[in-house]
Order: structure tokens, then C-alpha cells, then sequence
């Protein structure tokens, strides 16, 4: 979460999500919105709503290879002092290799780009630019740009 938010009094998270599955090809859309309520101990004084849109594609080449493609754009709300609504856009990929019925070797691949202002950790009083931050993965290491590539290679066992 937004360092700026926080201290946030309750956060509400509202989403609807589908997919549909065509043969092989398994197309999917997401709407979720999050709202950052303020209180007395709140260092922001005025509701933040984030409301994200995203679709996604998955193909399976073979039985044991995929490939998934997935778009997703965030919009801020202009709040608390905030004339530049804070605004993400992220595209990724996924490749995954099955190599039994539990293990998959997977390759992913994201590029986020961020821009306007949003809050910093002192919340109202500290207006600043948008960092990029590529999902949860990234939580720890934003980019110190609006720019944000990550690669991953993993192993999913499941039990």
C-alpha cells in the first residue's frame, strides 16, 4: 500500500472479476476499487479511492506449455491536496512449463510505468511523484523512477 495511506482509519476493497474459457484460450477482465478511509490518527484528511481495470489472456500451447498475457491500469483519486491523480499501468507475461501434475517451471515478466503525485509517509503534508512498483512482488524495492522491469523464473510445486 501507499506509504501516504497507511494510517488509513479502514481500507475497503470491492472487486468483480470472470474469466471465460474458449478451447485452449481462457480470456479474463477485473474491476476492483479500494478506498482509504482517514481518521483522527490519519496524517491525510480526505477518502482516497484507487480504482483499477484489468484484462488477462491465457493459452495452452500443450498440455504442459502456457503462455499469459495481462494488462492492468490504476487511477487514483485527486484527494488530499493532490492535483495530479496518481495513475499506474502494468503489462506482464508468464510462461510455464508442467513438468509432472504438481511442478511447473514458470518465466515472468512485468514492466509497470507510474506517474502523477500521490502521498508520501507524512501524509497531506508531503505531496510526491509516483514511484513504479511492479505488484506484490516488489513490495520491499520500488523503483526510484516511474519506470519499473522485473523478471522472475520460478518452480510451483503444489501438495
Amino acid at each position: 500500500m501507499n506509504t501516504g495511506y497507511v494510517s488509513a482509519r479502514s481500507i475497503q476493497h470491492v472487486a468483480i472479476a470472470g474469466n471465460y474459457a474458449i478451447g485452449d484460450l481462457t480470456l479474463g477482465l477485473n474491476y476492483s476499487n479500494v478506498r482509504c478511509a482517514p481518521g483522527k490518527q490519519s496524517v491525510f484528511h480526505d477518502t482516497a479511492m484507487f480504482n483499477t481495470y484489468s484484462a488477462l489472456a491465457v493459452y495452452r500451447f500443450t498440455p504442459a506449455f502456457s503462455l499469459a498475457g495481462g494488462y492492468s491500469y490504476t487511477l487514483a483519486s485527486r484527494a488530499n491536496g493532490i492535483d495530479s491523480a496518481a495513475r499506474y499501468s502494468q503489462a506482464s507475461l508468464k510462461e510455464g512449463y508442467s513438468l509432472s501434475k504438481r511442478t511447473t517451471l514458470y518465466a515472468l515478466e512485468a514492466y509497470t510505468h507510474a506517474g502523477g503525485k500521490t502521498l508520501g509517509a507524512k501524509g497531506a503534508v508531503q505531496v510526491i511523484d509516483t514511484a513504479a512498483l511492479v505488484g506484490d512482488s516488489q513490495n520491499s524495492t520500488p523503483s526510484s523512477t516511474d519506470n519499473q522491469l522485473v523478471f522472475m523464473l520460478g518452480l510451483t510445486v503444489t501438495f
